[in-house]
């Protein structure tokens, strides 16, 4: 026997799903437009004196005597995002 799980096609138009969504933020007491202004690091755009993540970028900038740096999790990650 073999579970038949329910696929949905054709795919919900993102309106919809961006509407879902909301309706969910709205049910566990968040903003609506939290989606627009989150970053999903966490902490960004904090002043370095109120996010780690900007206390430790500011700290190797000034190290190699930089005007800013940027934290890239994987070495991946900063070869893509040097490459542009």
């Amino acid at each position: 026997k073999h579970l038949q799980m329910p696929v949905p096609y054709p795919p919900p138009p993102l309106s919809a799903v961006l509407g879902s969504l909301t309706t969910d933020l709205s049910e566990l007491g968040l903003p609506a437009g939290i989606l627009e202004s989150q970053d999903y690091y966490g902490d960004f755009p904090k002043t370095p004196s109120t996010s780690y993540l900007r206390a430790f970028e500011l700290e190797v900038a000034t190290t190699l005597n930089k005007p800013d740096a940027v934290f890239m999790p994987s070495g991946v990650m900063a070869q893509s995002i040097a490459e542009h």
